[in-house]
C-alpha cells in the first residue's frame, strides 16, 4: 500500500444474503455454459442434450424414483 493513499482494507463482519445465493447460482450457470461450449466443440446441440438429460433423469417412466434411489444409496 502506498503511503498517503487513504485506502484501508478491512475484514467484512457479515456476509450479505444475496451473496449466499449468488455464488452457487453463478457457479451452476458457469458450469452449464462451460459444458455447452464443450458440447458445441464436439459437434452436439447443448439445448437438445440438456433436454434429453432432464427427460431421462426426471420425466421418463420410473426415472424419478431411479434417480432418487441412485442418488441416495447408502452402500
Amino acid at each position: 500500500m502506498m503511503a498517503g493513499s487513504g485506502m484501508r482494507i478491512e475484514r467484512r463482519l457479515t456476509t450479505p444474503r444475496w451473496l449466499v445465493v449468488a455464488v452457487p447460482v453463478g457457479s451452476l450457470a458457469a458450469a452449464f455454459i462451460a459444458r455447452a461450449v464443450v458440447l458445441l466443440v464436439a459437434g452436439n446441440d447443448p439445448l437438445a442434450t440438456y433436454a434429453r438429460l432432464f427427460d431421462r433423469g426426471f420425466l421418463a417412466p420410473g426415472a424419478l424414483s431411479n434417480t432418487l434411489i441412485t442418488a441416495t444409496r447408502f452402500f
